[in-house]
């Protein structure tokens, strides 16, 4: 007498214990030889969430290019690192928050550390 698997209609050998096409349990509820295969209720495992593309890929930059503000070109690196965070933020980046605070900071101590150097230049 074939089995039928109550799981996924899979036809299996008389005596299965387990569905070798599903890996579900077999025998209760299964259907006898000739008998349609039955529906069974939707299945109990919840679907992973699907991965994030992209991560943190502008939070990161914006994080690097804050960084090199601090010391090269605050007024060319520092606006790009605060609007890549932006972005990032928008996009609902994880380390977003720390990237925009790296921007503005980094665009800040590298204005300051120009002026410094700056007006250390011109009094000597």
């Amino acid at each position: 007498m074939a089995v039928f698997c109550s799981n996924c209609g899979t036809a299996a050998a008389a005596g299965a214990g387990i569905c070798s096409t599903c890996n579900m349990p077999i025998g209760v509820g299964a259907a006898s030889a000739g008998a349609a295969p039955v529906a069974s209720a939707a299945p109990t495992y919840a679907p992973q969430a699907a991965a994030q593309k992209g991560g943190n890929t502008l939070s990161t930059l914006a994080i690097v290019f804050g960084a090199i503000s601090a010391l090269f070109l605050p007024v060319l690196f520092g606006p790009v690192a605060i609007i890549l965070a932006a972005i990032g933020k928008s996009k609902k980046e994880s380390r977003s928050t720390v990237a925009l605070i790296v921007a503005i900071g980094g665009l800040v101590v590298g204005m300051v550390f120009g002026f410094i150097v700056g007006y250390m230049n011109a009094t000597n």
